[in-house]
């Protein structure tokens, strides 16, 4: 071959190795190893937007959302009340400097103008970077999920080990983000939870007076009162006709004395005279004329005194003395031996009985007056209290609808804390499912890398990436801690669900009956606690699970011991108190040596509490 031929061919050779070669390589180069080049440029972008990305900034804009709902006039309503610019940034300066410190960290915004218009530029300056900050995640996710997809002859991206960590991580800031939302509205479920509490307090106080007229026995009262006055009215009747009987046979007797008093008087002056005329001894028989004439009229006036003695006095006018006739000792007996006596009652008897009766009707009369009298006062407090139980009914029954009120902003609540906290569980869900696979795929890796270094030399084991890569075991472990810590988060949303369901529940038992809540509510919250329970211990459960996957490989690393903690802790305020000992053990060992590092301070802050239960 010549020196041309040999010129030539050495170029074509050269165009072969650099041209051709630059044209052909990459064709030549496996699919998978391009895919995820082009994968690594995704995921590149997503790591640079999440970067930029500040969680806090996310918890301001919820804390500001939730105060534009407070209903709170900021306006001053006296414009002579305004303060000037210079007294504004004397008492203002320094937040205003540090609120744009946070906001403005790279010192671009100026502020212009007055006081008031710095303001307003402050909070909409404010309202972009919170927005632009929102925007991040999705645009990581975005950028991951490309990442993800991509796909080159026959060859995706799917398991690629850095996307799936990084796709883990921002699930897991979106999780957070939901998570934070469904917490502030679990707060605010307090409101209507501390309503309900006062309203069943209030209910408590009010309700004896909706009852006081029977809790009283004011009727029992009235009945007993009214049964005396008719007894007494009764009474009063007898006595008058009693009184009217009496004084019936008193004007009688009276008739009767006066009569009689008319007889003996006319009967005693003609004996008199009869005396004062003496006899007649001109007649022969005047002698017996006079004496059968005086006691004529003295028979009369016998006769008529013992009229008046027994219409005064009264009489046995049947009556004898047993014989043999003593006056002083002998016995009063009916004539003829038979029947019994039956007396003749004189004035003195009737009038005596008047005096009797007359003073029985002023008792009588005295007694109707104090039981009209309580009667009246009963029958004004029957009615005073009867309108206090219409008030306190109507008190009653404006509390209850102010009940029913509370408890549906409490289950509208509920509901949207509830929402919020699936979105935060089904983002978990999926943050653990990509740090799995992130896991899975660098497992694998790692199995063969492993076996790539036993095919290395001794002499080049040192130098080998295979080598290096299989003594990063714990790297990839610790995938699964991350793994773990995402459903350790579904289990923290289900134990905040549970506790308020519980402190629900709790409220409303205590008030349904009070405030006539619906029953069904009741039920609900119980199997809303038990529910809430039982997914709890469940996500409780598979972090703890997953951490024992990797405990061997990791050597006690005190993370996972921390993560195990987290997860006993949980378990403990599910309601198993006997891990409590264990979980301040677990976070001690995982505190030794690191009582004052930043990453612990969460750790150390709950240890101090869990120390004081």
């Amino acid at each position: 071959m010549n020196g041309q031929a040999k010129a030539g061919f050495a170029l074509i050779a050269a165009l072969v190795v650099c041209g051709f070669g630059t044209i052909v390589a990459p064709r030549l180069e496996p699919a998978q190893r391009r895919a995820d080049r082009e994968a690594d440029r995704h995921v590149e972008k997503a790591r640079r937007l999440l970067a930029s990305y500040n969680p806090s900034l996310h918890m301001t804009s919820l804390l500001i959302a939730d105060l534009a709902g407070s209903n709170v006039d900021l306006t001053l309503k006296d414009a002579g009340e305004r303060i000037g610019g210079e007294e504004f940034q004397a008492i203002y300066g320094e937040e205003l400097e540090a609120a744009l410190g946070h906001f403005d960290p790279e010192g671009k915004y100026q502020p212009r103008g007055g006081t008031e218009s710095q303001i307003r530029e402050g909070i909409a300056l404010q309202e972009r970077v919170l927005a632009d900050n929102s925007k991040l995640l999705k645009e990581a996710l975005d950028a991951v999920e490309s990442a993800l997809s991509v796909e080159v002859g026959g060859a995706t991206t799917a398991q690629h080990v850095t996307g799936n960590r990084l796709k883990g991580v921002i699930l897991y800031h979106q999780a957070r983000q939901e998570a934070r939302r469904a917490a502030l509205a679990r707060a605010a479920i307090n409101d209507p939870l501390s309503a309900l509490s006062s309203l069943a307090e209030r209910v408590r106080a009010v309700q004896p007076a909706t009852s006081v007229v029977t809790t009283s026995r004011i009727d029992e009262q009235l009945a007993a009162v009214q049964e005396q006055v008719s007894a007494a009215e009764a009474d009063r009747a007898k006595l008058a006709a009693e009184s009217a009987s009496i004084n019936a046979s008193i004007t009688r007797l009276e008739g009767q004395l006066a009569q009689a008093r008319a007889a003996a008087d006319s009967a005693r002056a003609a004996m008199d005279d009869l005396l004062s005329r003496g006899q007649d001894f001109s007649r022969p028989e005047g002698f017996e004329a006079f004496k059968a004439e005086y006691e004529r009229h003295a028979d009369a006036y016998q006769a008529a005194l013992k009229a008046a003695h027994m219409a005064e006095f009264g009489a046995y006018a049947d009556a004898g003395v047993d014989p043999p006739g003593d006056y002083v000792d002998g016995k009063l007996v009916a004539v003829g031996g038979g029947g019994s006596l039956s007396p003749s009652l004189g004035l003195n008897h009737y009038r005596a009985a008047l005096n009797r009766v007359t003073d029985a009707m002023k008792l009588v009369g005295a007694t109707l007056v104090d039981l009209t009298d309580r009667k009246a006062r009963l029958t004004a407090d029957k009615a005073e209290w009867a309108a206090q139980e219409k008030a306190a009914g109507d008190t009653l029954a404006s509390l209850r609808g102010e009940g029913a009120a509370a408890l549906e902003r409490l289950i509208a609540l509920d509901a949207q804390a509830s929402e919020y906290e699936a979105t935060a569980i089904s983002l978990f869900k999926r943050s653990a499912q990509s740090f799995k696979t992130a896991f899975d795929g660098a497992e694998g890796r790692l199995r063969e890398a492993a076996e790539r270094a036993r095919e290395v030399s001794p002499t080049q084991a040192e130098f080998s990436a295979y080598t290096l890569m299989s003594e990063a075991s714990d790297v990839v472990y610790h995938l699964r801690t991350e793994q773990a810590e995402a459903l350790a988060g579904e289990a923290w949303i289900l134990q905040q669900a549970h506790a308020s369901a519980r402190d629900q529940q709790n409220v409303v038992n205590s008030a349904a009956e009070l405030l006539q809540l619906p029953g069904d509510v009741v039920t609900r919250l119980s199997e809303a606690v038990q529910t809430r329970l039982e997914q709890g211990r469940q996500a409780a459960q598979a972090a703890s699970e997953v951490l024992q996957s990797v405990h061997g490989q990791l050597s006690g690393h005190w993370t996972v011991t921390a993560g195990y903690a987290g997860t006993s802790y949980l378990f403990v305020l599910f309601g198993d108190l006997g891990l409590l000992a264990e979980v301040r053990e677990n976070y001690r060992s995982a505190l030794d040596g690191r009582d004052d590092a930043p990453l612990t301070a969460p750790l150390k802050e709950r240890l101090d509490v869990l120390e004081r239960r």
